[in-house]
């Protein structure tokens, strides 16, 4: 049995109705991936404009045959007709705005992938509890578990577009192999032998690995070139003072400009070190254990045929201020209502826990330069955030065990006296290449400013009447008045706060009895479909509305009878009827999802 993946729904822009949501589209062979779906619009992105799109996922056995097929495999041309393709796990419900006259510096990604791997067990139990049935040894030997894994995130950029790019582009599929429930029981084992999963903090300890890898990844980037750099930098000057000496040369210096000018190959790295972004992520696991063969047709009760024990985990992943929403539509509990079951916490320099936070991390800066009106060092309130190197930079290599992991964990530990000694601050030596980083940064985006000239400004430029615009200091020249109290490098973190769970969806009885291929309809009986809703939005969205209201009005849109994109009438209920207006770019991910796994599409 082979099964199929499908996202469906192309990215369209609002104004454009060429294709409805929900068109049919490339399948996903078993064992493959949909790439990460990332929007660029750093160029030509009009402003006001929306962008928006709804997608399915959906899932169904292969079949040689079949009429009217609604998804075709890339790889053996099986199909999956309309009666086998009934069953939808998820829709994702996409919109961005960008309110204001710049390019859009938001990213968003979607990443569908599935992955099986056998796995040995034990005799299965009898269906009295009595012991194990040596009789379906093989049966359980025999199965697999196939996990299924919707990834969802949106990524705040700030000073451009490009580190919220890479990572956009980068970051899902570093962490597939986070593993949620990696050895949660297959059928017939025991609870002892198979209960072997990891505790939450081994998962959040390779997340936030795969995080600091990833930033350290773009520091370093930067940082290689900029220092080779330096080093020509310097036998320049050498042998220029050496040609002066001897009346063989001018002994001028070049200006600073000319000594910092990026090679145009190594822009790129420069821009996505300077510029920074945050990252909430949604991570959606579906395993499933099941025969590595069947003829038995697919269900609305089992959508993998002969499926059994099934799980489903959850990971919120955050890093910043954007923030993601996980509720339960319709909770037994609470008579209809969302039930809020997680949400991530905005962190940036305005909490206060993290300021606090921060200080105790910089024992030996005084805390009236390091936080200025609420920000770090009075210009931003990003103190989680990938890139922005101007703030993390030299990296400090030599220095006490352990201290990096202190410091960089956002953890809040404070250092022992000894441990402040030892640490001490920036010496001449990194300040000085504290400074030529800096300079090296700010050429790379004067050179891209320069490069990317809009049309209003060129209008400006040749129209009298229109208002100049003051001209802003780059970084560079700005460098005493940002980073004369810089000296106990970093202060912003790339390590995110994560949460984990799961939960089996099915008892080891039902699981064995379903092992006997007696009870098709396992999932559905001892289930209920418990419809879910998650909310991943950068802080465009947030700074204007709460997580309850934004909850409330989706379950009102979700319970009406009309289609709609949820994201887009999301921001539609924030404009209009709050009186709410965006001064910043906005990106929202809805996802409407089943955590049974057996969500029927209706019609």
């Amino acid at each position: 049995m082979e099964v199929l993946l499908s996202l469906s729904g192309m990215l369209k822009p609002a104004h454009n109705t060429d294709s409805a949501p929900g068109a049919p589209a490339e399948a996903v062979p078993h064992g493959t991936t949909d790439e990460p779906e990332i929007v660029d619009y750093s160029d030509d992105f009009v402003p006001g404009q929306r962008l928006h799109t709804v997608r399915t996922l959906m899932i169904g056995s292969a079949d040689a045959g079949g009429e009217n097929p609604t998804h075709k495999s890339s790889t053996d041309g099986k199909n999956v007709t309309p009666q086998r393709a009934q069953h939808t796990l998820a829709r994702v419900h996409v919109l961005q705005l960008q309110p204001t006259d710049r390019p859009i510096e938001d990213r968003f990604s979607v990443r569908l992938t599935q992955s099986s791997s056998a796995a040995s067990a034990t005799a299965a139990p009898t269906s009295d509890g009595g012991g194990s049935d040596p009789s379906l040894a093989s049966t359980a030997k025999s199965r697999t578990r196939t996990r299924i894994r919707l990834q969802l995130g949106v990524y705040d950029g700030h000073r451009g577009p490009w580190a919220a790019q890479y990572v956009a582009s980068t970051l899902p599929e570093r962490l597939d192999g986070v593993e949620l429930v990696p050895n949660a029981r297959m059928v017939g084992e025991d609870e002892d032998e198979g209960s072997g999963a990891p505790r939450a903090e081994d998962i959040e300890d390779r997340v936030r690995s795969a995080f600091r890898a990833l930033d350290d990844e773009i520091l370093e980037g930067f940082t290689k070139v900029s220092e080779a750099n330096l080093s020509e930098a310097k036998d320049r000057q050498h042998r220029r003072h050496f040609l002066g000496l001897l009346g063989l040369g001018e002994k001028k210096e070049p200006s600073e400009a000319a000594q910092h000018k990026p090679k145009a190959e190594d822009r790129l790295l420069g821009l996505r070190a300077v510029s920074g972004c945050t990252a909430s992520l949604l991570l959606l696991d579906w395993y499933f254990d099941h025969p590595e063969t069947t003829s038995q047709p697919a269900t609305a009760a089992s959508f993998i045929p002969g499926s059994t024990t099934a799980h489903n985990a959850c990971c919120l992943i955050n890093l910043g201020d954007s923030r993601t929403v996980v509720a339960e539509l319709h909770h037994p509990e609470t008579s209809g209502d969302t039930c809020t079951l997680r949400q991530t916490s905005d962190v940036n320099s305005s909490v206060p826990s993290e300021r606090e936070s921060i200080l105790r991390q910089h024992p030996l800066d005084d805390p009236r330069d390091v936080v200025v009106g609420g920000r770090l060092f009075g210009e931003t309130l990003s103190t989680r955030a990938f890139g922005d190197a101007h703030y993390k930079l030299p990296v400090r290599r030599a220095g006490i065990a352990g201290d990096a992991g202190t410091r960089r964990s956002g953890h809040e530990k404070d250092l022992s006296k000894r441990q402040q000694q030892q640490q001490g601050r920036l010496s001449a030596r990194e300040k000085a290449l504290h400074r030529h980083h800096v300079q090296q940064m700010s050429a790379c985006l004067a050179a891209e400013a320069s490069e990317k000239a809009t049309v209003r400004d060129a209008r400006r430029s040749s129209d009298s009447r229109a208002p100049r615009r003051a001209r802003i200091l780059t970084l560079g020249e700005r460098y005493e008045a940002m980073f004369s109290a810089y000296r106990t490098p970093p202060y912003v973190s790339a390590v995110p706060d994560v949460q984990v769970w799961s939960e089996e969806l099915a008892s080891a009885a039902t699981s064995a009895a379903a092992a006997r291929n007696t009870a098709d309809r396992v999932l559905e009986d001892t289930n209920s479909k418990r419809r879910m809703l998650g909310i991943l939005a950068t802080d465009g969205l947030w700074d204007l509305v709460s997580s309850d209201e934004a909850l409330s009005f989706l379950r009102g849109a979700v319970a009406g009878q009309q289609e709609v994109n949820l994201a887009e009438a999301l921001l539609e209920y924030v404009v209009e009827e709050k009186g709410a207006k965006p001064g910043d770019d906005v990106t929202i991910l809805v996802v409407e999802y089943d955590a049974s796994g057996c969500l029927e599409i209706q019609g």
